[in-house]
């Protein structure tokens, strides 16, 4: 078995560099500054271990069994889900779908409920680790808005390789995290979804734990695998909708999105969300007011701004004989040309029938 799964090793740090590769090209384009892909890489392979022992204690305490044929039939069944939308890789869409045929069909044979109970601990894992890390290196985008504009957010993509030991086996799993922070901070985003997921996770356990001796019961927790992920899904984005974005252009002032470690703008105490109103004394309306302000600032710098919960407050910086060129921040433009499509995150299979489709009925001019 250990032999077997070797490849499988190598595959799942491959691709763990591939995705680190595409996230740093990412942060370099619109931040301008990154973490090394080594760091990135090395940083997610110490934080999935930490999962990993986690995970290697949760299936001793209830004495799981991993058989690798319970398995050999969901890996494919994800790729194949994820041409229809990236999300549908995840093992509740796949494992839910399998069990139920098992049950239904008796084809493909497995046990069940150790199925649906490793993706469960699988899940649990991942809500601790989206609680607690989930916003690392989040990317700061813009996107069109149909009543704001232009507005700002961002783009959290994680993912971890989890090394589970137990006798008479180690196997690696790799979960993934994507998603969007548009009404709230990447930090307090991350914690609102890794609670959710959280109690998805111990459902889905406590269904897998009771259908071991209520057979009815699997039909339950292998519906409720893939339903109740969407469900969760589902309620997340809509409730994203339904909040105002706070990275926005407003009557006054520029919006800040993010800001480079280290920079002016941090170093003066300078926060996502906040609002510029004025720079020694003048009034900023966009970012290239902010420009022509330092141009004529020398070394000091005196700032009003506003926060997200609306508190004005007075910011001071001096920086002694070195001229002040930028702040070494994002800001909220009113128009841009680069937005993120969001589109683009649709499954292959679904970009296919769209381009079909227009295609098929041009729009004519």
């Amino acid at each position: 078995m250990s032999n077997f799964l070797q490849p499988s090793f190598l595959l799942i740090f491959i691709l763990l560099g591939i995705q680190y590769q595409k996230i740093y090209k990412r942060r370099k384009k619109i931040i301008g500054k990154s973490h090394s892909v080594q760091y990135m890489f090395f940083y997610a392979i110490g934080v999935g271990l930490l999962g990993g022992i986690l995970g290697s204690i949760l299936m001793i305490q209830f004495g799981t069994v991993i058989n690798f044929m319970d398995y050999i039939y969901i890996l494919p069944l994800s790729i194949i889900l994820m041409f229809i939308h990236p999300r549908y890789i995840c093992f509740s869409y796949s494992g839910g779908l399998l069990a139920l045929s098992s049950l239904i069909l008796g084809f493909p044979s497995m046990d069940v409920s150790k199925v649906l109970e490793i993706i469960a601990i699988l899940h649990l894992i991942e809500s601790v680790l989206i609680y607690f890390d989930g916003d690392k290196e989040a990317i700061p985008i813009l996107i069109e808005h149909e009543k704001y504009g232009i507005i700002g957010g961002y783009m959290m993509q994680r993912f971890w390789p989890i090394p589970m030991m137990f006798f008479p086996m180690c196997c690696v799993a790799a979960l993934g995290y994507g998603d969007l922070a548009l009404g709230d901070v990447p930090k307090k985003k991350c914690k609102e979804s890794g609670k959710r997921l959280f109690v998805y996770s111990v459902s889905l356990l406590i269904l897998a734990i009771l259908s071991m001796n209520f057979y009815d019961i699997k039909f339950i927790a292998a519906l409720f695998a893939p339903i109740g992920h969407e469900i969760l899904i589902v309620y997340g984005q809509r409730k994203e909708k339904k909040k105002t974005p706070i990275f926005r252009n407003h009557s006054r002032g520029v919006s800040v999105l993010d800001l480079y470690k280290g920079g002016v703008g941090e170093k003066i105490g300078l926060q996502r969300g906040d609002i510029i109103l004025s720079i020694n004394g003048s009034v900023i309306n966009d970012k290239n007011h902010i420009q022509e302000v330092l141009k004529y600032s020398c070394c000091d710098l005196y700032m009003k701004v506003m926060n997200l919960n609306g508190r004005i407050r007075n910011l001071e910086y001096k920086q002694e004989k070195i001229e002040i060129k930028n702040l070494d921040i994002l800001v909220i433009p009113k128009n841009s040309s680069y937005v993120f499509d969001i589109d683009k995150e649709k499954g292959i299979l679904k970009r296919l029938i769209d381009q079909y489709k227009t295609t098929k009925n041009p729009v004519c001019s």
